[in-house]
């Protein structure tokens, strides 16, 4: 099985990414954006994946998928929306607390 043996270090906190690959992307992975404890990760699989990283483990929280209808080349958000941008030609929003599409 393949896992991400990555260390990431953001102020005084390393977050090692491994033993992720069974909730993982099935493709590549296009776009990353960090905030805090929240990652999102966009991949050519279609989907769009957000996580929660602790100190101790990094945890899947929500799969945004359905929507488009090609691999993902962007992924951004704020307090309120997540933007994802595909080879579709189409940007997606979703609510950031639903998880929902929005438009």
């Amino acid at each position: 099985m393949w896992t991400w043996d990555i260390l990431t270090v953001l102020g005084e906190t390393t977050y090692k990414l491994n033993d992720v690959a069974e909730v993982g992307h099935t493709d590549s992975v296009s776009s990353m954006k960090l905030d805090g404890t929240v990652l999102l990760t966009a991949s050519a699989d279609k989907t769009v994946k957000v996580w929660h990283l602790s100190p101790s483990k990094v945890i899947l929280k929500r799969t945004l998928e359905g929507i488009h209808q090609r691999g993902l080349k962007a992924v951004d958000f704020n307090d309120k929306y997540i933007v994802s941008g595909g080879a579709d030609n189409f940007l997606v929003v979703w609510h950031m607390n639903t998880h929902e599409f929005a438009r």
